[in-house]
């Protein structure tokens, strides 16, 4: 500890330790020091360079200018919001062959529907339904209907870079856990954009693009089986959850960007007065021993 705050004795400036230096090793010898004592010397070397006039004509001016610079980066970055849904699939058996009554097909409960097929086969059948979604022709639509990303259009920026942007903003992820064999059978559908009533728009189209894509496989099955034909499974699509709305932004918010801009300007502006502090006194000194 004593090493620690002989260390921290260096901050003060050299005409403080020139005059002062062995006074202040003598007090350290003849104390046990602690952690306060870290924070005064620390202090001390503070207040000795940096006085109340280089807080105002250099630290504060840093400090606004760095609250000027983060509000700028923050204004020209659109601030993005999130809306997401929950769309669920359920297959079972139309004959029961589970012995557990909580476990009929009648039930329908998500973490119950282990009569159905098997997990890597709904899996495949989910994908072959969220999939659509993110169909390039659709997404164009959506673009083009919902005026998606007008700027970058009106700039005449080309429709597969939109599409990219636009699929880089949806995230499609299972949720839930398998039980007793059986597979996650939902999926979170989210998208992120600018305007809020835009992304939950978004969202119900997505949804219901996967629900168009259920109901035409789910035919294109009966179809192939014949409308008499035996049928080992039924299937059952539902939105468990609507289209969220949130007006709070993602990520850090501009009011706290203008803030940590602020202390990185403040802080550069502090280093900076050390620096010119130590400069001053050395040029001082230089004066002293010329004259």
């Amino acid at each position: 500890m004593k090493r620690i705050l002989k260390t921290l004795g260096r901050l003060y400036p050299r005409a403080w330790r020139e005059r002062y230096g062995e006074e202040f090793d003598a007090i350290l010898e003849d104390r046990k020091p602690c952690l306060l004592d870290i924070a005064d010397v620390l202090l001390g070397a503070f207040r000795m360079r940096v006085s109340m006039r280089h807080l105002v004509q250099i630290v504060l001016p840093c400090g606004l200018a760095g609250a000027a610079i983060a509000w700028g980066i923050a204004a020209r970055t659109p601030a993005r919001y999130s809306s997401d849904t929950v769309v669920k699939f359920t297959s079972y058996r139309l004959t029961p062959v589970c012995s557990n009554p909580d476990h009929l097909p009648a039930t329908l409960r998500p973490s119950k529907d282990i009569c159905g097929e098997g997990g890597a086969a709904i899996d495949k059948l989910m994908q072959a339904w969220i999939q659509p979604a993110l169909d390039r022709d659709f997404l164009i639509s959506v673009i083009k209907t919902k005026r998606l990303y007008w700027e970058q259009q009106q700039s005449h920026v080309p429709i597969e870079q939109l599409v990219d942007t636009m699929r880089a903003h949806i995230n499609l992820r299972p949720i839930g856990s398998a039980e007793n064999g059986a597979s996650t059978q939902a999926y979170r559908i989210e998208f992120q954009y600018s305007e809020p009533r835009l992304a939950q728009d978004v969202v119900a189209l997505l949804a219901s693009r996967s629900m168009d894509a259920f109901i035409k496989s789910s035919l294109a099955q009966i179809k192939a089986q014949g409308v008499s034909g035996p049928r080992q499974y039924a299937r059952t699509i539902a939105i468990v959850r609507t289209p969220s709305f949130s007006t709070t932004p993602l990520g850090v918010s501009r009011v706290h960007q203008v803030e940590l801009g602020f202390l990185a300007g403040s802080l550069a502006g502090l280093l900076l007065t050390l620096s010119l502090g130590s400069k001053s006194a050395g040029e001082s000194r230089k004066l002293r021993s010329e004259s």
